[in-house]
């Protein structure tokens, strides 16, 4: 998982990074700040969640859509 450690970074970043949400959290947290953090770093969240889910997917021995 890529991560997006910088001098400003979101709330959102640092607990998905952690393990303490899951996509779905991340992303419903994700829609309450993306006015506060911008729209370029909301897509950079959203593609780490989004290849995160992906995967978990493997992982699970799931096929990817």
């Amino acid at each position: 998982m890529s991560l997006l450690w910088g001098v400003n970074m979101c709330l959102v970043c640092i607990e998905f990074q952690k393990g303490k949400l899951s996509a779905f959290e991340a992303k419903r947290n994700l829609t309450e700040m993306y006015v506060d953090i911008g729209f370029e770093h909301t897509l950079e969240v959203l593609q780490i969640i989004e290849g995160t889910e992906e995967l978990e997917k493997v992982k699970e021995g799931n096929e990817l859509e």
